[in-house]
């Protein structure tokens, strides 16, 4: 097996990890942009922060039922059928 080095001077070697640190930048701001594209995991903690917003709109709009009784619970399940 040969070994296959290279030599290269500080100021390059610098200018390496210059461009690697940019890099991962623009990766962490990828990843970013990407997780607001992409629905969260299931389960997940931005999934449930998501589902409780969507819960308290659909309540401020009035998008409920109320049921007050075990009738109205049969009845109301049964109308899903």
């Amino acid at each position: 097996m040969s070994d296959r080095s290279i030599r290269i001077d500080a100021k390059t070697a610098e200018g390496i990890f210059v461009q690697i640190g940019e890099m991962e930048q623009k990766l962490k701001l990828l990843k970013k942009q990407l997780a607001k594209l992409l629905p969260p995991r299931y389960g997940s903690e931005e999934w449930w922060k998501k589902a409780e917003r969507e819960a308290d709109e659909d309540i401020k709009a009035g998008r409920y039922t109320t049921l007050k009784t075990e009738e109205e619970l049969q009845s109301f399940l049964d109308s899903l059928k």
